[in-house]
């Protein structure tokens, strides 16, 4: 593992930033004591935080109205593994714990579904909060693999789709 790991600003006001994640707290949002401080209204002012709990960094979310996305996906608390995207607000963030050599240049670019999020957001079709209504329709998702991950053979699965 690098001895430098980091969030590294891809797009929004973080584009182009760069912030160590080390054994102390890294606090992301608007408010004068981040570690991370972005001029950013979607933001709170301390919108989530990087802490270290054993070996990995988590991500958490603290006082933020518009949530916290990990790879497109919403989060109030992850841990961080090589090359997720983090989005705050207007920004996108990349977790790297590698050197930039073992990087893959795609990395470094908005995916066309980011691109599609921040061109919806600036002209007011996506809500800048995060959506509870979809928050159901993903726990269900996320019961329903826990569950098949759980079972141990085909016929297992089979019994439990056919209830």
């Amino acid at each position: 593992m690098n001895p430098n790991p980091r969030i590294v600003g891809i797009s929004g006001p973080a584009e182009g930033l760069t912030f160590p994640v080390g054994p102390s707290d890294l606090i992301i949002g608007k408010g004068r004591k981040c570690g991370v401080r972005l001029n950013d209204p979607l933001l709170s002012a301390k919108h989530c935080g990087i802490s270290h709990e054993g070996p990995r960094p988590v991500l958490w979310d603290m006082q933020s109205t518009t949530g916290i996305f990990v790879n497109g996906f919403y989060f109030s608390g992850k841990v961080l593994l090589h090359a997720d995207r983090i989005r705050v607000g207007r920004s996108i963030f990349v977790y790297v714990d590698r050197s930039d050599a073992e990087v893959d240049p795609g990395t470094w670019t908005r995916t066309a579904a980011e691109e599609e999020w921040d061109r919806k957001l600036e002209s007011g079709r996506r809500r800048a909060a995060y959506e509870p209504e979809m928050s159901t329709v993903l726990d269900a998702f996320l019961d329903f693999n826990g569950r098949i991950n759980a079972l141990r053979d085909a016929s297992e699965i089979q019994s439990q789709c056919s209830n």
